[in-house]
């Protein structure tokens, strides 16, 4: 008499994810959670997982995004970032898109900045994009907090300089927005954007070349 057993695919993938995951594994911050590998974007635990969450859906979901595929794409940010909370793409997607797709409240795209600094509260290119969406709804005085922030965790951060003038500019700040600007390009920041809009304001001045720092 055959004795038929019941397959538990849960538990197959928990330990082809524990395979595959020691195999690959180096020193780097992340964790499980049940069976699912938390990992940071610039100190991965495991490399190799980070790019097949890459390829299978950051990179598809800028595909799947130009079809107009938008659930799908709702899909492989959520599956991203529970697993990369801080991926710099998924997280830049994360604010384009939360002005298309309605399920993507201001709330629900706060939440997963939040969960990304907590994750690694160090990491300056995590604090510049979450500033970024912060300063388009407008909420600038946060925005402008979350850039000095970068700048303190790296003060030669060109795009973190480049929009704290911006934010500094809206909030009619422009000397010290200019001191930004010119750090920004100073440190090979390529767009005249916040040039342009300052010289507009009659507050651009050449002669002063030495861009600040220091905050």
């Amino acid at each position: 008499m055959k004795i038929l057993m019941k397959t538990n695919y849960s538990t197959i993938l928990t330990v082809s994810l524990l395979c595959l995951f020691s195999q690959f594994a180096t020193a780097g911050r992340g964790y499980w959670e049940g069976n699912i590998v938390i990992q940071d974007y610039y100190d991965p635990i495991n490399i190799h997982y980070l790019d097949m969450v890459t390829g299978a859906h950051v990179d598809k979901m800028e595909q799947r995004y130009k079809k107009g595929q938008f659930d799908w794409v709702w899909s492989d940010l959520e599956y991203t970032l529970k697993r990369v909370p801080n991926h710099p793409r998924a997280l830049l997607k994360l604010v384009s898109f939360s002005r298309e797709y309605k399920k993507i409240t201001p709330a629900v795209a706060d939440s997963y900045f939040q969960k990304a600094i907590k994750f690694n509260p160090d990491e300056p290119n995590t604090r510049v994009i979450y500033g970024f969406h912060l300063q388009k709804y407008p909420q600038l005085d946060k925005a402008i907090e979350q850039y000095k922030i970068a700048l303190k965790l790296k003060p030669d951060h060109a795009q973190g300089h480049y929009n704290l003038a911006l934010a500094l500019i809206d909030k009619g700040e422009l000397e010290e927005a200019k001191k930004h600007a010119k750090a920004a390009y100073n440190l090979g920041y390529p767009l005249e954007g916040a040039k342009e809009r300052l010289i507009e304001l009659n507050a651009w001045n050449e002669d002063n070349k030495k861009g600040a720092t220091d905050q």
